[in-house]
């Protein structure tokens, strides 16, 4: 059995395996600082360019009219069903929406303005996070320059530019690992986890429950390597184990009670769009392409041998950040159910977890120290021209969020002109009272293209639903429907039929007119339709 697979080292060897192996400079706090102002210059200048903006993608519409029912409604109704078959539902995960609602209170950040400010700070934040764990594991300053740049790059891929319960989720969890080695021996580090398992349950469940399974697969590598050894196992991981874990359910419990009056199911945590496989396996290549994988894997392979390297070396298990890291990979596992061939997004696996970024990270790092560390001469220079290669390559991957995801006139979620467009709306519903109801008629999508049957009308059905919402008062979202067809149907009061034969526009309208219309049994009543 090599050292990398020994039993869990005592609580007291958090100092054993470190090292500090560059100059002390690169660890100053105006050098972290500056390159920290560095990147938010980076995800910032177009914002500062034009103030206009709204943040990239469309999902932030969903985040901001629920932050608006928090603020001008009765906060409870955001963990309840909205729209046809929960569509807009999304039960407690409530913190990006409470942190929406505390900007624009507190500080006095506008509505549109909110989603912009969290996708440039979570990146951010994130970074700091994963490179104060490796640093606690490395003892190398580099890492945490390396990590940053890595963490701001790779949250500008399709995978996570937009979603912004999954970016703020996955900064949460990136917290818990500086502390899981401490916890060890630290009941600071165990109540910071049981915190943040709290605020992570609020946030997005399904990558919770990934989460924990990551930090079981840990637990269960060292009983295995311990000679199955619980009492060994326990006493690595046990403390973390029980203080995220305890953390997590305690929140996830809140959601059944009704912590505020209300209780919502974890089913709502997520509702996969009703598209088919197709759709799934190109949106998969989609994502992976974006991924840049040709440039991350070789630094999530070197990351992996480093640490099995400095553990050989030191005859000592990898620290607990190091293996966290490594095992968060798993997550990516769950891309392989494309191969069943259900209608399941194979892809959303991919945006659970910040195993890339922490990698990728950890491997530039040390592919730099190894390139330029105690050489001389024309090594040196070599080895200083490849490290060179290295950050360009980081940066390129950047630079390609910058200029094809990230906000542009064309990539932003409310352009001005929306934007003026609801601020009449807003004027209109004020002074209607709070009695009138509000319909948002939306046509999109009759083709007769099988393919985008199903896709287009559900998805531009939702996408102008969030959006047109953003423009209410909160207490009037609660008595706006959508209505997906033409405008003389809706007159009519009956639903639109597809001129295509198009079953996806066919069953997105009857959902919606049954909301807003209520219909009748035969139609709208699934029950109505099962044979006696």
């Amino acid at each position: 059995m090599t050292a990398a697979h020994a039993a869990p080292a005592p609580a007291d060897d958090a100092s054993d395996t470190r090292r500090a192996p560059g100059p002390a400079w690169l660890g100053s706090w105006w050098v972290i600082g500056g390159f920290t102002l560095l990147m938010m210059l980076a995800l910032g200048w177009k914002f500062l360019a034009d103030p206009s903006l709204s943040a990239p993608t469309r999902d932030p519409a969903w985040y901001t009219w629920r932050a608006q029912v928090i603020i001008d409604g009765e906060p409870a109704r955001v963990v309840e069903e909205w729209g046809p078959d929960g569509l807009f539902a999304g039960g407690y995960r409530v913190t990006v929406p409470l942190a929406g609602a505390l900007l624009q209170q507190v500080v006095g950040i506008d509505r549109y303005s909110f989603s912009a400010y969290l996708m440039i700070g979570i990146p951010i934040l994130t970074g700091l996070a994963l490179g104060a764990a490796l640093f606690r594991s490395r003892g190398d300053p580099l890492v945490v320059l390396t990590t940053l740049l890595a963490s701001v790059a790779l949250f500008l891929t399709t995978p996570y530019v937009g979603y912004l319960d999954n970016i703020t989720v996955l900064f949460l969890l990136s917290l818990t690992i500086p502390f899981v080695h401490e916890a060890r021996t630290s009941w600071g580090a165990r109540t910071g986890l049981f915190l943040i398992g709290i605020a992570a349950a609020f946030t997005h469940p399904t990558t919770c429950v990934i989460f924990g399974a990551v930090l079981m697969a840990v637990f269960g590598l060292h009983f295995f390597t311990s000679r199955f050894s619980l009492g060994a196992a326990l006493r690595a991981d046990g403390p973390m184990l029980m203080s995220v874990g305890f953390g997590m359910v305690a929140g996830l419990a809140c959601w059944v009670i009704g912590i505020w009056g209300k209780p919502a199911s974890l089913a709502e945590a997520a509702l996969p769009p009703p598209y088919t496989p197709e759709f799934f396996t190109a949106r998969l290549v989609e994502w992976t392409r974006s991924l840049q994988p040709l440039v991350i894997v070789p630094f999530i392979a070197i990351a992996i041998v480093s640490t099995i390297v400095v553990s050989r070396r030191s005859s000592r298990p990898a620290r607990t950040e190091d293996q966290v890291s490594i095992w968060w990979l798993v997550a990516f596992v769950g891309v392989a159910s494309v191969l069943t061939g259900a209608a399941i997004p194979y892809y959303r696996f991919m945006n659970a977890s910040a195993a890339p970024m922490v990698l990728v990270g950890l491997g530039s790092a040390v592919a730099i120290r190894w390139l330029v560390m105690n050489r001389r001469g024309p090594a040196l220079l070599v080895g200083s021209l490849v490290a060179v290669l290295v950050v360009a390559s980081l940066a390129w991957v950047l630079n390609d969020g910058l200029q094809y995801r990230w906000v542009s006139e064309q990539n932003q979620w409310a352009n001005q002109q929306v934007r003026t467009s609801l601020a009449a709306v807003n004027e209109v519903v004020r002074a209607a009272g709070d009695e009138r109801a509000n319909a948002l008629v939306v046509n999109f999508g009759d083709t007769d293209d099988v393919d985008t049957q199903t896709n287009t009308g559900y998805g531009w059905a939702k996408t102008y639903s969030n959006v047109f919402r953003t423009g209410l008062p909160g207490q009037a979202i609660e008595r706006s429907v959508t209505y997906f067809g033409t405008l003389d149907r809706f007159l009519a009061g009956e639903p639109t039929t597809s001129t295509s034969g198009s079953e996806g526009y066919d069953d997105t309208s009857t959902s919606h007119f049954c909301e807003a219309f209520g219909g009748p049994d035969d139609l709208c009543d699934p029950d109505a339709k099962k044979p006696e």
